[in-house]
């Protein structure tokens, strides 16, 4: 089955965080959203890191980054009605996931309450 990773899975295992051994072992057919891989580079950069190596240290991990289309709204709509307390980036992170039919891994406990339409795995 096919993964999707949200921002805050990607940051566990980039901080060697609980939960990055989960990320670790799905990471070979991964994906990620492009508005989640900028929610990544922004919190990276926010740390510190230059542009460049927050750039590198995401293109390290060999992600699919899916680019978040107008045919993704209506997932990311219905989803964000669902769940008013989803980010942007939460809701665009789980309608890829229901989009490919992949299992969406994060650390955001909160989602284990939601009913989107998509399998949620919790990293820790």
């Amino acid at each position: 089955m096919a993964s999707v990773l949200d921002s805050s899975a990607v940051l566990a295992l980039l901080h060697r965080e609980p939960g990055a051994d989960t990320v670790m072992a799905v990471l070979g057919d991964a994906s990620i959203s492009s508005v989640n891989a900028a929610e990544v580079l922004r919190v990276l950069a926010r740390a510190g890191l230059s542009i460049d190596h927050a750039q590198k240290a995401l293109a390290r991990l060999n992600l699919q980054v899916v680019s978040f289309t107008e045919d993704d709204l209506p997932n990311f709509v219905e989803i964000s009605q669902r769940a008013a307390s989803l980010s942007l980036g939460d809701c665009a992170c789980l309608a890829l996931g229901r989009a490919m039919n992949a299992e969406v891994f994060t650390a955001d406990r909160a989602w284990a309450e939601i009913d989107a339409g998509v399998r949620v795995s919790l990293i820790r």
